[in-house]
C-alpha cells in the first residue's frame, strides 16, 4: 500500500482533519507531523514531512469534499433537562438524585439533578447509529453552540449521545442553534425542573 492511499484513508475516516483540509484551514506541516509515525508503522518505509505534505496538498485538491453540516447533524434528537448542579468532592455518598459520577483520581465529579429545580439545563443530543464513530463531531456540536454564543460548562461523551451542562437560559439558544442544521429534528423538553 502506498503512502498516499494511507493517508487519504487517515484524512477520510477522521471528520476534523477532513473537514479542515477541504476547506483549507489547516497547517499541513503539524498535520503531516500527526500522521506520520501511523504511515511510517503501516508500510514499514520512513517518509520525510515535506513529502506528506506535498501528499496532504495532492489530496486536498483531487478529491475532498468539506463534510456537510446538514448531512452530519440530520436527524438528531435533541432533548433538554432542567434543573442540573455538578459538584466536586473527595469521597463520593450516593444520595439517588445522580445521575453520572467521574473519578478524577484524587476526587470525585459529580453530575445530579438538583432536587430544588433549579441550576443548569442539560441538553442531550442522540446521533445517528451511522455518527457515533465520526471523530469531531462533538468539536461540530460546540462549534455551533458557540456560533449562539451558548455557554458550555461540561461535554459528557457517550456512544451514540453527546451531553452539554449549560446556564438554563441558553437552552432555547443552543436548540435554535441545532435546529438549523437538522431534517426531521425531534425534540423533548422536560420544564419540570423549572
Amino acid at each position: 500500500m502506498k503512502h498516499i492511499d494511507i493517508a487519504r484513508h487517515l484524512i477520510e475516516q477522521d471528520f476534523a482533519y477532513r473537514t479542515c483540509l477541504a476547506r483549507g484551514v489547516i497547517n499541513y506541516t503539524a498535520l503531516a507531523k500527526k500522521i506520520k509515525p501511523v504511515l511510517e508503522r503501516t508500510t514499514g518505509y520512513p517518509v520525510a514531512t515535506n513529502t506528506i505534505v506535498k501528499m496532504l496538498t495532492r489530496i486536498k485538491t483531487q478529491e475532498l469534499k468539506a463534510v456537510d453540516p446538514y448531512d452530519a447533524l440530520s436527524r438528531i434528537t435533541i432533548s433538554v433537562d432542567y434543573g442540573y448542579e455538578r459538584k466536586g468532592s473527595r469521597s463520593f455518598n450516593y444520595e439517588g438524585n445522580e445521575i453520572m459520577m467521574v473519578n478524577l483520581g484524587d476526587k470525585y465529579e459529580v453530575l445530579y439533578k438538583n432536587k430544588k429545580g433549579t441550576g443548569q439545563a442539560l441538553l442531550k443530543i442522540k446521533l445517528n447509529r451511522d455518527m457515533e464513530e465520526t471523530p469531531g463531531i462533538t468539536v461540530l456540536l460546540l462549534y455551533l453552540l458557540a456560533g449562539k454564543n451558548v455557554e458550555v460548562s461540561s461535554i459528557y461523551r457517550f456512544g451514540d449521545e453527546v451531553w452539554f451542562l449549560l446556564p438554563a437560559g441558553d437552552a432555547p439558544k443552543s436548540i435554535e442553534a441545532l435546529s438549523h442544521f437538522t431534517v426531521g429534528l425531534r425534540v423533548k423538553v422536560d420544564a419540570s425542573g423549572l
